[in-house]
């Protein structure tokens, strides 16, 4: 939900594991699948959420969790002398190199940072990268989750590959991963969950993030919104982490942001409709590349 949001100038919540039911849903990662909506906003969100969210009998990991919060009231600004403030005090991380250097994201992210800064209730601090963060979070870990992608579709990667495209690579790499790796790599996962909720959580409440990646893989929720757009009129959005269970933050924080800001309102422009009639030649790609792609 992240990344299509960044993509596409929308809102993308997505939540804790387990707070809202796979069932019915084409199965992508076991321990990392978990559903959310995209709306335009972050009061849009809340309601999709809201309306998502909860215990389901045919989905075990949506049971005894804590009770889902006031999510649309969350995603309510609250409004004190003629001004935005948010609903609880909330301490923003902000982690070393996020609004560095002089590209158009760049520029983007610090124009964020500075009117989130004067939004009454908010505090920026400086939050480390846990210990390790390069190793618990690179492609070794990512690659965790092939054999779970795979394992639905087993009898069609035995019986034919061709439906799979040049993502075969990655399909065969998850058939083939060993237990030992794969257990290594759960195990990898907790120690990344604590870490941060131990070395980065205990100095704010909401974080902000480059990519989706991390967070999702050990269950977080993430919420991701617009921020702007380049010269070119391609959208730029960032992403705020929160703690297990913590919708109601992330939603508090973006509602506000939303609430001085307009840029969830505008549209991307439409591409030119000579590129739209003109055939794409993919052409063919040599196995390296395809094994590139599969990561």
């Amino acid at each position: 939900m992240t990344a299509p949001s960044n993509a596409q100038n929308l809102t993308g919540l997505k939540p804790t594991m387990g707070r809202v039911s796979l069932y019915g849903i084409i199965p992508l990662s076991y321990t990392r699948d978990h559903p959310g909506p995209l709306a335009r906003d972050a009061k849009d969100a809340a309601i999709m959420l809201a309306a998502m969210a909860g215990e389901d009998p045919a989905d075990p990991r949506t049971q005894g969790l804590p009770k889902v919060p006031a999510l649309i009231d969350a995603a309510t600004p609250v409004r004190s002398g003629g001004r935005v403030r948010l609903r609880w005090n909330t301490r923003v991380g902000v982690l070393p190199g996020y609004a560095d250097g002089s590209s158009e994201t760049a520029a983007a992210r610090r124009a964020f940072l500075s009117e989130l800064a004067a939004i009454r209730g908010v505090t920026l601090v400086e939050v480390p990268y846990p210990d390790e963060w390069d190793v618990l979070t690179g492609n070794d870990l990512n690659n965790v989750r092939l054999p779970e992608r795979s394992e639905p579709f087993m009898p069609y990667l035995r019986s034919d590959l061709r439906g799979f495209g040049v993502s075969v690579i990655g399909w065969l790499q998850g058939a083939l991963m060993g237990a030992n790796e794969y257990v290594t790599g759960q195990r990898a996962k907790l120690l990344l969950l604590e870490r941060v909720l131990d070395q980065v959580f205990e100095r704010c409440d909401v974080v902000v993030q480059t990519s989706p990646t991390p967070f999702d893989a050990i269950g977080l929720p993430e919420l991701g919104f617009p921020i702007g757009f380049t010269a070119s009129g391609l959208p730029i959005g960032t992403i705020l982490g929160g703690l297990p269970y913590g919708e109601d933050r992330l939603l508090s924080v973006v509602a506000a942001y939303q609430a001085v800001t307009d840029w969830h309102w505008r549209r991307p422009a439409d591409p030119p409709a000579a590129r739209l009639r003109t055939p794409v030649s993919r052409g063919r790609i040599t196995a390296e590349e395809a094994a590139e792609q599969s990561q």
